[in-house]
């Protein structure tokens, strides 16, 4: 599964991701790569989970996920509907979430 934390700015989607890392260390799956640059962070864990955290700005198209974690403050800031949505490809996941 891949998943996309989608944030105003990369600080707020990266405190989102550090959430979604730490449930899954909770549940004892562990990181086996991580990736740090200036436009995204990506996380990789061992059951071939895959998560990034982007600032969602009108050059993040073309990603592709099964989930999306969309910061609330992204609906008057960027059209939801033409970027992250054609992006998020649920089945079987939630597909769209709010955070």
């Amino acid at each position: 599964m891949k998943g996309i934390v989608w944030g105003k700015t990369l600080d707020r989607a990266n405190e989102k991701l550090a959430e979604i890392v730490e449930k899954y260390l909770k549940m004892r799956y562990k990181i086996i790569e991580q990736r740090n640059t200036n436009h995204h962070t990506s996380i990789l864990f061992d059951n071939g989970d895959y998560w990034q955290a982007i600032q969602a700005v009108d050059n993040s198209r073309g990603q592709r996920c099964n989930v999306s974690y969309i910061d609330h403050r992204l609906e008057k800031y960027i059209d939801i509907i033409s970027i992250i949505e054609h992006c998020t490809t649920a089945m079987p996941y939630n597909g769209i979430i709010y955070f």
